[in-house]
């Protein structure tokens, strides 16, 4: 039996370990001879706001080079426009690309993200290289456009005086507070330290839904006089690679770095196993909920390690049920989590959430009471709803939420949904990876206690179209707390790294036996190649051995 660990790092750089980083999920060097029609769609439809046509016609992949150009063609101004075939939510959108400038005022190059949904201006539009009609190209524009609060479009701009008719590249950072505009004459990926030649950091400008890259050659008149065009040398797009937090190695749960001194301890728990749900931990309602009823023994164990919640039609009624610890546990702060198989059909939504009835009270904003959904399942397209309400349900209700789209979420196995509750901040996960951070309505400060459900209504479709019954599987619930480090009885004299090798010396005690480990990243775990385990003796005892190089490594010592 291990009776503690001392974990001691060395670090030789300051970038984290796992340190989140753009990641390429796609490129088009344009080096065949046509548009990739696996990864582009070619527009046909009129020109930008009637003038003339958009057709396939005006592309043309030569020599590495994508050219859109816009000319007379049977009396028509004829010019193009294309659309990559995949959409993001975030991410960084890079390529090369300038305009040639032409006799008169008719044509305006454009790269932008366009909506998925084709709600605009509700959905917003990031124009991130925009030439306007002006003929020498002298400059281009960023335009994001999105929608007041009549829902009218309002755009935010900024000129980025350099020659756009010769080659630059451009690259927009975009993520959920904030978008970032870079240019360059080098014909080169950004490497992650130039400076930003404009910033928005307004949250309330920047859209919030997946988004597609476009190229376009945009008409502006009915005529033109010779011809313009547009050309790409390469796109490149990234996401934001925020590495997973590790499986701690006592629990297997997610649980992100603590503060210094500090470690999680497990308060609270329900692994489900057995065959009837603890009483002494939950409580079942059965009443009128919208438009089903709540059922107690529509919440059973499968007798495989799992609480199921079923959603299901019985004699012509809608049932589901709620799980919850009023009356046996409330908690102020810390750690939730929860691991879950979640529902496939339409009609109802899952839910794991904290609550306290004290969400009525109104007049001191979300500290005296606030419903945290952790996490809602309303929709079957991959997107997971996180949610903050205070003041009440009535007429002073106020309420923020936060739509992510976490990977792999509609793979139909288990994810991992989390809550880090700090007096002065939320932290929302999805398996392991931040998907909101906020502290709006004043953080709550009174204990809550932890919420299962699943719920019939609009929201989530039309309950008569899905195939019933339908589940949400629960692996576990668990809640921890921040505390203080244990002390040891382990005496650092020496830990340092010099001439290749890392010199180590402590205190040992008599009988205990010592094995001294390194991770180069806290996840995987190697035992250092020493002649044999150390038994204690009471003594000092000091080793030097190999440095295992890299920025950032960590060594453990276990004492048995």
């Amino acid at each position: 039996m291990r009776l503690f660990s001392l974990v001691l790092g060395i670090l030789i750089s300051s970038a984290p370990i796992g340190a989140a980083a753009w990641k390429e999920v796609f490129r088009d060097d344009f080096d065949g001879t046509s548009v990739n029609a696996a990864e582009w769609s070619m527009y046909h439809s009129p020109g930008h706001n009637g003038n003339g046509l958009r057709r396939a016609s005006a592309f043309s992949v030569a020599n590495g080079i994508l050219t859109c150009t816009a000319r007379m063609v049977n009396g028509q101004l004829v010019s193009g426009g294309m659309a990559h075939h995949r959409n993001y939510l975030y991410g960084k959108f890079e390529f090369r690309v300038r305009t040639t400038p032409e006799s008169g005022t008719s044509t305006s190059g454009v790269v932008l993200t366009w909506p998925q949904s084709e709600q605009w201006p509700r959905d917003g539009e990031n124009d991130i290289y925009e030439t306007t009609t002006n003929r020498d190209r002298k400059s281009f524009h960023t335009f994001i456009h999105y929608p007041d609060a009549q829902g009218r479009d309002a755009t935010w701009h900024r000129q980025h005086q350099v020659d756009a008719s010769q080659w630059r590249t451009v690259a927009m950072e975009w993520e959920p507070g904030q978008i970032r505009i870079y240019h360059k004459e080098e014909n080169a990926p950004f490497r992650g330290d130039e400076q930003p030649a404009a910033i928005l950091s307004d949250p309330a400008m920047i859209p919030d839904n997946p988004h597609h890259l476009c190229i376009q050659l945009d008409a502006f008149a009915q005529t033109m006089t010779g011809e313009s065009r547009l050309e790409v040398d390469w796109v490149r797009i990234y996401q934001w690679e925020q590495p997973a937090i590790a499986p701690d190695p006592a629990s297997g749960s997610l649980l992100p770095a603590p503060p210094a001194g500090k470690t999680w301890k497990m308060v609270w728990n329900d692994e489900f196993d057995g065959q009837v749900i603890d009483g002494t931990k939950w409580d079942r309602p059965n009443w009128p909920r919208r438009d089903h009823f709540w059922r107690a023994n529509s919440a059973f164990l499968d007798g495989q390690g799992h609480m199921v919640l079923r959603t299901e039609k019985i004699d012509g009624k809608y049932y589901s049920p709620c799980i919850r610890t009023i009356d046996r546990f409330y908690k102020a702060y810390g750690y939730f989590e929860t691991r879950a198989k979640l529902p496939r059909e339409e009609g109802h939504w899952t839910a794991f959430w904290l609550y306290h009835p004290d969400v009525n009270k109104v007049g001191n904003e979300g500290r005296d009471g606030t419903e945290i959904d952790i996490f809602e399942w309303p929709h079957r397209d991959g997107s997971v709803h996180h949610a903050l309400h205070w003041d009440g349900y009535g007429a002073a209700h106020k309420n923020t939420s936060k739509t992510s789209h976490p990977p792999g979420i509609l793979d139909g196995g288990f994810h991992v949904f989390s809550l880090w509750w700090t007096p002065e901040e939320y932290v929302f996960y999805v398996d392991g990876r931040e998907t909101w951070r906020t502290s709006d309505g004043g953080v709550c400060q009174i204990p809550l206690y932890l919420k299962w459900s699943s719920e019939i209504g609009d929201w989530a479709g039309d309950i008569t179209k899905a195939e019933l019954p339908d589940d949400t599987v629960i692996d576990y619930v668990r809640v921890f707390d921040l505390v203080d480090v244990p002390s040891t009885s382990f005496n650092i004299r020496t830990f340092n790294r010099r001439n290749n090798q890392i010199h180590l010396s402590f205190q040992t005690q008599p009988g205990k036996l010592y094995t001294i480990f390194s991770s180069p990243d806290l996840s995987t775990w190697s035992a250092v190649p020493l002649q044999q385990s150390l038994r204690g003796s009471g003594g000092i005892f000091a080793r030097s051995f190999p440095d295992p190089g890299g920025q950032r490594h960590f060594f453990r010592i276990d004492e048995f």
